[in-house]
């Protein structure tokens, strides 16, 4: 613990503990912590908290306590698990999902042979799809018909090949309604390598 807040074992043993946690975080741990009182020792609770590094830079911790006694006398037992970077993820994945659903610009994400995983507001908008109904479809069925089997083939060649593929193309809406749009492309791959476009 001392080494996850920067401190000399010295200098740390004997540090108040509201001196190393933010206020906010220390008065929601106080009062979770007190909802559990009772003798003896309370199995392990876990709690997400900021706490404040000697260099006063903020450091999310894990911390997993129970209430216990120590040579007589109440005690609390800790043990913490530095998760910054996680919490870092956590809100980078919050930020993008913020974005996929409230742009403007209509997105869906496939497969690499067109299966719809994720669509977003402005692409239900624009095509007349719920969403719910979109997932586990095809892509094909937004074709107008006005596209020919070698404009697709074209395209996903392009897509294999360059990664990327942008035009125009006329598709249909729900309604039946033909309508054009300029279309961008660009094929993605997850943690384990597979294809999404």
């Amino acid at each position: 613990m001392a080494q996850i807040l920067g401190y000399e074992m010295e200098a740390f043993i004997g540090t108040p503990f509201q001196d190393v946690i933010t206020p906010h975080d220390l008065e929601t741990w106080i009062e979770r912590f007190r909802q559990r009182t009772g003798d003896g020792e309370d199995p392990l609770n876990s709690y997400d908290i900021q706490f404040v590094r000697q260099d006063k830079q903020l450091v999310w911790i894990e911390l997993r306590a129970n209430r216990l006694r120590y040579l007589g006398k109440p005690s609390v037992l800790g043990i913490a698990r530095d998760i910054t970077e996680r919490k870092r993820h956590e809100e980078s994945l919050r930020l993008a999902e913020e974005v996929f659903n409230s742009t403007q610009e209509a997105i869906v994400v496939t497969d690499m042979v067109g299966g719809i995983i994720a669509a977003n507001p402005a692409f239900s908008r624009v095509t007349e799809y719920p969403i719910e109904e979109l997932i586990g479809r095809n892509m094909n069925i937004l074709h107008s018909g006005r596209q020919n089997r070698d404009f697709y083939q074209q395209m996903w060649a392009s897509i294999r090949t360059n990664g990327t593929w942008q035009g125009a193309i006329w598709n249909r809406r729900k309604g039946g309604d033909i309508y054009p749009e300029w279309l961008t492309i660009s094929a993605v791959t997850d943690a384990n390598g597979h294809g999404r476009c």
